[in-house]
């Protein structure tokens, strides 16, 4: 702990120096290989005292997701941070089916390399409802920042959710009383297509149209598809690919995108909302995002895209980048970089 008050000193000259309570929500390991990325990121954002976690969520149908994020969580030296899994088998629209949301074709073969569990799937994992409400009921009013960059299913289940033993509240009850800030990877601002509202159609235009600032909800902060354009990420390019599961993962996945090395990066999509749901706009001396004014913003439960209006102030609000991508890249990427990504895991000894 003194370690990281010292750092605190250093580092974060006129902001405060807390820790973000934080409930990461993903569709983990499956299609979308950026996601290992992601949890390379958050796990070194926990390692430099920025991020309190409460609990990972693994929002996708593939049973093998939340034993990916376990891999992830066994190489940074994290698995203290309880695991939730979606048991249900959604998404599940004939667009989420074109589109191979819930599959993948290199994350078994990954899995069997870097999970110690043997044969382990989402079967062994608490449902992800039920430990977001764990989670949150446990938590002082209005203190929790929920990261959500995958699908929105456990987040409407939870909002579904009625009290229980758990907690007095219903899971609506307990977003509003519990949640500072909802900040969501998804959609083209200020209105266009992405893959995650694509996938999850029907459950995104519920999650935007009930939450609201009418409705007594929390604001929500949203990266869209091109901010998270604005660099790639990966892991060193001389770490181990037989050693290392980013490395290995990306390396597997092989897929390509513009401006990236394909094989070795991925764009920052969901890397820019942990910044962001971490410590807000700013860092230190440096601004990464400015925020949009207040709108409304409305997902096609058919295809998935999205609008956005300024007409009505409903509480959304979208991610402008305020500094030049190379700040992104130099934060963040290890690949060509000595950003958050170039880190070793946490020495094993070392309380969380």
């Amino acid at each position: 702990m003194r370690n990281v008050l010292i750092v605190c000193l250093i580092l974060f000259t006129k902001i405060a120096c807390a820790q973000t309570p934080m409930i990461f929500d993903d569709d983990g390991p499956v299609m979308d290989v950026g996601a290992v990325t992601n949890y390379g990121v958050f796990y070194k954002m926990i390692d430099k005292g920025w991020i309190k976690p409460l609990a990972t969520i693994a929002d996708s149908s593939n049973v093998l997701s939340a034993p990916g994020i376990y891999a992830l969580a066994s190489y940074y030296r994290h698995t203290e941070i309880m695991i939730g899994a979606n048991q249900q088998n959604t998404p599940d629209s004939p667009l989420c089916t074109k589109l191979g949301c819930n599959d993948s074709t290199w994350n078994k073969v990954w899995l069997t390399k870097f999970n110690p569990k043997a044969s382990d799937t989402r079967a062994g994992y608490p449902d992800c409802a039920s430990l977001y409400r764990k989670a949150l009921s446990a938590q002082p009013d209005h203190t929790t920042v929920i990261v959500e960059t995958g699908f929105a299913t456990c987040l409407v289940q939870v909002l579904n959710s009625p009290a229980d033993s758990i907690s007095s509240l219903t899971g609506a009850q307990l977003f509003k009383t519990k949640v500072k800030e909802l900040v969501v990877m998804g959609g083209d601002y200020p209105k266009g297509a992405e893959w995650n509202f694509q996938s999850d159609a029907v459950d995104y235009a519920s999650l935007f149209t009930r939450w609201t600032r009418q409705n007594g909800y929390p604001p929500i902060y949203i990266v869209g598809w091109s901010l998270g354009n604005i660099a790639c990420s990966g892991a060193p390019a001389d770490a181990s690919i037989e050693t290392n599961p980013v490395r290995n993962a990306v390396n597997a996945a092989h897929q390509s995108d513009m401006d990236c090395v394909t094989g070795a990066q991925r764009p920052v999509w969901d890397q820019l909302a942990l910044m962001y749901g971490a410590w807000g706009t700013k860092l230190g001396k440096t601004t990464f995002f400015t925020v949009s004014a207040g709108g409304t913003n409305t997902v096609n439960p058919s295809d998935g895209t999205n609008s956005w209006s300024a007409a009505t102030n409903s509480g959304h609000y979208y991610l402008i980048a305020d500094t030049e991508a190379s700040t992104f890249a130099n934060y963040l990427d290890g690949y060509a970089h000595k950003g958050l990504l170039a880190e070793s895991p946490r020495n094993a000894n070392l309380a969380p």
